[in-house]
């Protein structure tokens, strides 16, 4: 849509604008990653094995559970 031709406004499908949205929230996550990573050190790094000792989970409790990773 335009107003006095310049334009206002874009119409697309809902499915569309949600797509893009998600698009937009990985991008967004992926450079916090990135930042996060270039300013974090060593000493700031916790083991796998440590973390679920703190919090309490067993191996064998993670064996059943599907885990999805987005490239």
């Amino acid at each position: 849509m335009v107003k006095n031709n310049t334009p206002t406004c874009v119409l697309i499908n809902p499915d569309k604008y949600k797509e893009l949205m998600e698009v937009v929230e990985s991008y967004q996550l992926l450079v916090e990653a990135e930042q996060r990573m270039k300013s974090a050190t060593p000493s700031e790094f916790v083991k796998q094995e440590d973390l679920m000792k703190k919090l309490q989970i067993k191996e064998d409790e993670l064996a059943g559970e599907d885990v999805e990773l987005d490239e």
